[in-house]
């Protein structure tokens, strides 16, 4: 299993009500982010923290924010993106420089996704998966090579 995350990127898991009765919603910001310095609201006594699966050969570009569900295997997310909360991205998917995954939505595989709001801008072919795989894993010994270097 390999994953490259870059430098910058923030995970925060998605905070999600126990019940689906209104009368026990919590008023939360629509981003659960603070004010740029990487704090959070912890869930209230009515939610729960979602954990965020990051899946293997995955890479996760510069300054990028995630809440997503999930991110699947084989996937590029660009520098500079957010997956907003609840958002889930299957495998074999490139996310583009700058994109915004609005909350709840679904990246469905072999996806291309582009803009703010983030919209599907084209397919991948199916060999794409077993390229993915290969760069991950010689951006994996590549790092393994540096360090050796540096001790």
């Amino acid at each position: 299993r390999y994953c490259h995350i870059e430098k910058g990127v923030v995970m925060t898991p998605s905070v999600v009500p126990l019940s689906s009765d209104p009368l026990l919603a919590i008023d939360r910001p629509s981003s659960s982010v603070g004010g740029g310095d990487g704090s959070t609201m912890p869930p209230g006594k009515n939610e729960k923290a979602l954990p965020i699966i990051i899946g293997s050969h995955t890479q996760i570009g510069s300054n990028t924010h995630i809440q997503s569900v999930s991110v699947g295997s084989c996937v590029r997310v660009g520098s500079n993106c957010i997956l907003s909360p609840r958002s889930k991205v299957h495998d074999c998917c490139i996310i583009e420089d700058g994109t915004v995954i609005p909350p709840d939505m679904v990246v469905p595989p072999f996806s291309r996704v582009r803009g703010s709001p983030g919209k599907i801008v084209g397919t991948l072919p199916e060999c794409c998966g077993g390229e993915f795989v290969e760069c991950c894993v010689q951006d994996y010994l590549h790092f393994v090579k540096m360090l050796e270097n540096s001790l």
